[in-house]
Order: structure tokens, then sequence, then C-alpha cells
């Protein structure tokens, strides 16, 4: 077996003799985001053993933030910053873009290119910056073949990105010549057969392919010994009253309480919110390994959170979630991505519109059809059984790219 050891550069890697290096593209986290921890742990815990003759490091584009992210000492991997490592990133022997919205085109408008009040010339270099690691556009053509991509989304592009040519001319020779592009969603995948040809396209969230041994590594982690109650998290969709409301209806129904489970902190609106609807919001956020050992000692997970929904689901704890059925998928937080997750799962009677629980008979009558879906553990089994199916097939397909040579 592969033992780990700590660096000197502080990242952790296979022990034994030196081997080459992948170089793994992850998203710089804006704030303490166990979601985003999460997906990185997967990559620091999945890649070394399926790529046992690589020395595995991880990239992002910048600095973690000293007061807004989780403390580079207290995480189970580290990163190194891509700017300060040119030469070391490029001479890489593989590189794989793990997660995120690295490929769409909001991701430089809106994510990280704050595009707003530049202009045409200023947005044109700022792409180029970023197109040298996003689409290794400064690497001949046939080194993309060294490349792969896994559980990215394009959900947030449409016909008007490809207007514009300068990404349009990145993206086509990018995933035209990778050896491998596997999305997270079957949108995503479809969008990107044409250039793939009969090339597989689809594969999952890269935080399906944590086992649970994992989270072991995660500082103050321990898996509660018993599941009851219903932990509740909601940030992502407003409303919040509605959902709170039809929170305290499944718990009558199911007969479970409700407990706030602080997934990320909270503005004090929500907890004055929450306490008149009887749930105590806990308006800050503990550590990552606090947050992973409650969530685990939970029955049931009701949330309007991405990746909360995934990590439930994964550790076996059946997620409601809610999003709103309006707007479109325009940034990274929209909330189309939660919908087409339960979609592709075939897990629609575990999501909720918020629309839907516009008033208190309907409330009532959604809580009504989710304690239903809760209790049917046939469904539940099927549900989860689907997901295991596509995290195993896009782990041999994973498996695949690391035993080829290119």
């Amino acid at each position: 077996m592969t033992t780990q050891k700590r660096t000197a550069d502080g990242l952790r890697t296979p022990s034994g003799p030196p081997g080459r290096e992948l170089a793994v593209i992850c998203a710089r986290p804006p704030e303490q985001n166990t979601g985003m921890l999460t997906v990185d742990l997967a990559a620091a815990s999945v890649l070394p053993r399926l790529f046992p003759d690589h020395d595995v490091r991880l990239y992002i584009t910048g600095e973690l933030d000293p007061t807004h992210s989780y403390a580079a000492a207290n995480l189970p991997f580290q990163y190194l910053n891509v700017f300060e490592n040119e030469a070391r990133f490029f001479g890489s022997d593989k590189f794989l873009f793990w997660g995120d919205f690295f490929h769409s085109r909001s991701y430089y408008r809106n994510d990280i290119g704050a595009w707003d009040g530049m202009d045409a010339a200023a947005q044109a270099d700022a792409f180029d910056r970023q197109s040298r690691i996003f689409f290794l556009s400064d690497l001949p053509e046939a080194q993309l073949a060294k490349a792969g991509v896994f559980g990215t989304t394009l959900i947030t592009n449409s016909a008007r990105d490809l207007i514009d040519a300068q990404y349009k001319t990145a993206f086509d020779r990018f995933f035209s010549n990778v050896q491998m592009a596997l999305f997270r969603d079957a949108i995503s995948a479809s969008r990107l057969q044409p250039l793939r040809q009969n090339q597989p396209t689809l594969g999952c969230d890269c935080a399906f392919l944590l086992e649970d041994t994992d989270l072991e590594k995660i500082e103050g982690f321990k898996r509660a010994a018993t599941r009851d109650g219903i932990g509740l998290f909601l940030r992502r969709t407003p409303k919040y009253d509605r959902s709170l409301r039809f929170a305290r209806a499944l718990g009558r129904e199911l007969g479970e309480s409700v407990k706030w489970l602080p997934w990320f902190w909270s503005r004090r609106r929500l907890a004055l919110q929450g306490q008149f609807r009887g749930i105590d919001v806990e308006t800050a956020q503990p550590s990552a390994g606090e947050i992973l050992s409650q969530m685990s000692g939970f029955r049931f997970i009701v949330t309007d959170t991405y990746h909360l929904c995934i990590n439930a689901w994964r550790m076996g704890i059946p997620a409601v979630c809610i999003g709103s059925a309006l707007g479109h998928q325009s940034n990274s937080l929209s909330d189309k991505k939660k919908e087409i997750l339960y979609t592709m799962y075939r897990a629609q009677e575990f999501y909720l519109f918020s629309e839907a629980l516009s008033d208190g008979s309907k409330i009532n009558t959604a809580a009504k059809a989710a304690a239903g879906a809760l209790r049917n553990d046939e469904l539940v089994a099927h549900v989860r059984a689907n997901m295991e199916d596509h995290r195993l097939a896009s782990r041999a397909q994973l498996a695949t790219f690391a035993a080829n040579d290119n």
C-alpha cells in the first residue's frame, strides 16, 4: 500500500521512489466553504490511490484568504499558488482540472474575472492571463493530451458566450485535444459530445468520489454513532421563512426534531426568523470537522445548498433540497445546478421549488409528500444506487486516465 508523507512544501504525496507529477487545478476557496473542502479532499485522497507513481500537487490561482478561508495549517492538504510556481506547474507530467466552473465563460466574466467596468481590451487581457492556466493556451497542442477534466460544469454557458471568438477558440482547441473530459452533469456532457465524438463526457461531482474513511483526515471529525432528527441549513435560496416553515412541518410529519446544521455562518436576520419559527439558528461557523461530524448524526437533511446535498447523500443521509424555479443559470451560485443534480439522479421526489411553498396549505402538502418519499426505503435506495453507479463508473474512467502514459 502507498503510504503518505508531508514534503517540504507541505503537500502530502506518495512515499517511495520519486515519481512523475500530477498537477491538479482546484478552485480557490473564497470563504470557509466546507463543500469545496470536500471536493479538494477527494483530490488529495483519491488521486494518490489512482496515481501511485505520481506526486499529486494541488494548485490554485492565488493565495488562500487568511481572513475568510480555512487556515492552511488546519487543512489535510495544501495548495500551491500556480502563479508563483509556473515553471513547476507547466513542467508537470499530467494536468487534471478538478471540479467547479473553470471552463465556463461566466467563470471569467462573473466569478473571478470581475469584467464589469472593463473595456473590451481589458477583458481580453484578463482572459489571456487566466486561459494560460485553465485552457493551457501556451502549451503546444500535442501536449494537451496530457490533460484531463473531471467534475466540472458548463451549465452557465449559452450561445451568447460562444459569440466571444477569443473564448470559443481557446475552448475548442482545449476540449478537442485533452485526453479526458468528464463533466459532473448531463447537460454539460451533452454540450461537449460533438467535440469529443465517441468519447465519454459524463462523470460525477468530485465529492462523490470520497470514501467514508477519507473524512477522518479532517481535524476534529468524528463520525456519529447514531442518527436522528433533521439537519437544516439555508443559505442559497431566498425567502428563508418558507423553508423554515417547511422544515418544521416536515419534522412534525416524520416525528423528528429539527436542528440547525451550520454549514456556513449565518446572518442575524436569519437567526431571528428561525427563532420566530422555533429553530435555533447558529450564526457562527464551527470547524469543518465539527460540521461534518454533526452532519453524520442526522437521519435526514433539508437544505438549499448544493454540496451539502451531495455530501449527505454520499454518506447515506437522504437530503431534501429546496431551490428556485425562476431565473437562469448565470453564475456558479444559481439554483439550477441543484435541480439538474436531482433530476439527473432521478431524485425529483426529494426536490422542492421555493415558489411552491407560498402559503401554509402548500407547505403542509409539500411536507406530507416529502415525508412519504423519505419513509420510502426502496425509493431512497434507488437514488443512492443511481449515484453509486455513476460514482464507480466515473472512478473507472479516471483510473483509465491515470493508466494512460500520454
